[in-house]
């Protein structure tokens, strides 16, 4: 258990751990929805806080908030146990998130969206958040929303293990699934992996997806091959990631 939670923590020993200069809080902002027939609902949001774990641990000074669990996941609602958040509730639950942290002292803020469908609008939530916090308290934002670089990264620690990017794939491939593998491998019912769609992640299958829903793109909710997934890449990625992340953050922060 990482001794970074908040949730785990006192009042007093966050107020203590701020006083003492953990001042920056990391948001991740993850999903509640399908990953094939393999992997649990919660896999953004497990990734997610694995990855702000590492994050912590590289920067010292960070304590990390309750993940906000539930993202904007609307293209997965044809598959059962999905939640999707409307945009504009997500952009204000994020919104008053920030709001509480600052109140209380964070003075910098780092949100961490780990589904694709959360990325615009975790931009469109930091931007507001600052302007109507800005005046109040002095904080800083950082945001990663570069969808394209975050999944460039991935596919570079893919190919560089000799993994190619349609087997590492976006959603519920090869990367996904290692990275649940490492976390928890009682999660992953990996005989019950399936290859989905590991064509060539264009625009228009992007948009497809997007408008049509996932569903129209894979039968089974897989993008990418899971079949090969090993809790060794997931630590991989997950370090790595994190490593990319953290000097991202280091970056924006200063």
């Amino acid at each position: 258990m990482h001794n970074s939670l908040i949730e785990n923590m006192t009042w007093t020993e966050i107020k203590e751990a701020i006083e003492k200069g953990k001042d920056t809080v990391i948001i991740v902002v993850g999903s509640i929805e399908q990953h094939g027939p393999h992997l649990p609902t919660a896999t953004d949001t497990l990734c997610g806080c694995a990855i702000a774990e590492r994050i912590a641990d590289r920067m010292g000074n960070v304590l990390i908030a309750p993940a906000i669990r539930p993202g904007y996941s609307e293209h997965h609602m044809h598959f059962p146990g999905t939640i999707s958040l409307r945009p504009e509730v997500l952009i204000e639950v994020i919104k008053d998130y920030c709001r509480c942290l600052a109140q209380q002292g964070f003075r910098k803020i780092i949100l961490l969206p780990t589904h694709g469908g959360n990325f615009p609008l975790v931009e469109i939530a930091a931007v507001q958040a600052l302007k109507e916090l800005k005046d109040a308290f002095p904080i800083k934002i950082a945001i990663y929303t570069d969808l394209a670089g975050f999944l460039k990264k991935q596919f570079s620690i893919a190919e560089k293990n000799g993994i190619n990017p349609s087997q590492c794939g976006t959603h519920a491939g090869e990367c996904e699934t290692s990275e649940i593998l490492a976390i928890n491998r009682d999660l992953v019912k990996l005989e019950k992996a399936e290859e989905g769609f590991t064509g060539k992640y264009t625009n228009a299958v992007d948009s497809k997806l997007s408008l049509e829903g996932i569903h129209t793109v894979s039968e089974n909710g897989v993008l990418g091959n899971p079949k090969s997934a090993t809790e060794r890449m997931g630590k991989i990625y997950l370090e790595q990631m994190a490593d990319f992340l953290a000097k991202t953050f280091k970056e924006r922060l200063k």
